[in-house]
């Protein structure tokens, strides 16, 4: 599963794990045997060569992952919209050609209008990503809420992505009752020049922001208070 972002707590994405990981592998570690006296040691750990090949399975299976969620190069001026299914949609096993269509359909675009327009499947991620050069389709794509596969109706997740030439950094700890627009006044200002939009992560305190350009900056202003900004990254997990 890849997720973008800042390494976040646990309990924001996964509550079975976390630092129950880190307790078991002190553990481990408290309860390891202890070599009676007088015993020759060997200098080898006998599961040392277990330890590493589980090591290179886990980086293969990383690489796999990062490989398959690359996505063709698309037209870097065209807006980005990412559509991700609900309700158990299976883009890999329904078809990408299929649920195009119905994205499509649903958006009520005809083939002559969308010619210039491109639809790209991440299987690995369970999301198609649309790339078109008009604003007017854009906002077509982003209102698409459901989509019909079938006898059988499934909601779709449709937002624009941020543009090419872009970063992305995290903010914490900030207030949840500033709703989009107060928060939008309190970061898109002057005193951060590079910022493009903020957008927090459902209810939390936790602020994504985008920058203009390939630097994120270690301070943001946030209705003039000085915050920790740190860089938004994708990890992996296998």
């Amino acid at each position: 599963m890849e997720v973008e972002g800042e390494p976040l707590s646990p309990e924001e994405f996964r509550k079975d794990s976390g630092w129950q990981t880190v307790a078991a592998r002190c553990s481990r570690t408290k309860s390891a045997p202890v070599e009676p006296a007088g015993a020759i040691s060997t200098g080898a750990n006998p599961n040392e060569g277990v330890a590493a090949q589980g090591r290179r399975d886990r980086g293969t299976a990383k690489a796999k992952i990062i490989r398959g969620g690359r996505k063709p190069p698309l037209p870097k001026d065209d807006v980005k919209i990412i559509d991700r299914p609900r309700g158990g949609l299976n883009t890999s096993k329904v078809g990408p050609t299929v649920v195009a269509e119905v994205i499509w359909y649903a958006v009520a675009i005809d083939s002559a209008t969308r010619d210039s327009d491109t639809m790209c499947p991440n299987l690995q991620q369970n999301i198609m990503v649309v790339s078109t050069p008009s604003r007017e389709n854009v906002t077509r794509y982003i209102k698409v809420e459901c989509i019909a596969v079938g006898c059988q109706q499934h909601e779709v997740n449709a937002y624009e992505a941020a543009p090419h030439s872009t970063c992305k950094g995290v903010v914490r700890n900030i207030a949840p009752s500033d709703g989009p627009e107060e928060l939008d006044c309190k970061i898109f200002t002057s005193k951060n020049p590079l910022a493009l939009g903020a957008k927090r992560i459902k209810n939390t305190g936790t602020v994504v922001v985008v920058f203009d350009g390939y630097k994120v900056p270690n301070y943001v202003s946030c209705g003039g208070t000085l915050v920790r900004c740190t860089l938004y990254r994708k990890h992996v997990e296998v």
